[in-house]
């Protein structure tokens, strides 16, 4: 009998035993299901999401197409006068003096062209600005007004007279282009001329085609 009782008492504790064991499993496969319905639950509301998005952008697209054809249509009846203003005003320009120290430092040109520094080491950059979301933007069909509005080699629009100690860099990016005559070790006491085209003198509203930096 004792050993009957004996026997039935391991057996339960075995019991018990496996019992806990089980528990901490079943409790995490709980856990992990959770997360996982959780994690469906996102995923569908980011889905959802993606769709309504993906329309907002069909529709904007289709409102983008019906007012660049409801433009279209606007220039076909102007004239090339009036097309010409407006790409000009699209596309325009800047002459401005770098410190190779500091980038922060920008001196614009005034009308009277002339410039005094106090730095040896200093860019001249022309930039070419343009507007992102261009109204005449069809550049094949509209190449006369371009041609007549843009500076299409910009080296050719600027000659330094007197000075040969300098290099010549070109940029470009998503809606400016420029040039950049880069000085080094510039004397002090010196003045740089420098003569730019009638085109580029209109375009910048200058004085006189003879710019002046006067190194001191």
């Amino acid at each position: 009998m004792k050993k009957f009782v004996l026997v039935a008492m391991l057996f339960s504790f075995c019991i018990l035993l496996l019992g806990s064991c089980r528990a901490p499993a079943t409790n995490q496969a709980a856990n992990v299901g959770e997360e996982i319905k959780k994690l469906e639950n996102k995923i569908s509301e980011l889905e959802e999401e993606l769709r309504s998005k993906e329309l907002d952008i069909k529709y904007l697209k289709e409102e983008r197409d019906y007012y660049r054809k409801f433009i279209d249509s606007v220039l076909e009846k102007m004239t090339e006068a009036e097309l010409r203003e407006i790409v000009q005003k699209e596309w325009w320009y800047t002459l401005s003096i770098y410190s190779k120290e500091d980038k922060n430092v920008r001196i614009d040109f005034p009308e009277n062209g002339r410039v005094v520094l106090d730095k040896s080491n200093f860019e001249v950059v022309l930039s070419e600005h343009n507007a992102p979301f261009p109204i005449v933007d069809d550049a094949i069909k509209y190449k006369k007004i371009y041609d007549q509005v843009r500076l299409r080699n910009k080296t050719d629009h600027i000659k330094i007279m007197n000075y040969d100690n300098y290099e010549i860099a070109v940029g470009s990016g998503t809606v400016v282009d420029s040039v950049a005559y880069i000085f080094s070790n510039v004397p002090r006491g010196t003045d740089i001329k420098i003569e730019i085209s009638d085109k580029l003198q209109q375009k910048l509203g200058m004085e006189s085609s003879v710019l002046v930096i006067s190194v001191k």
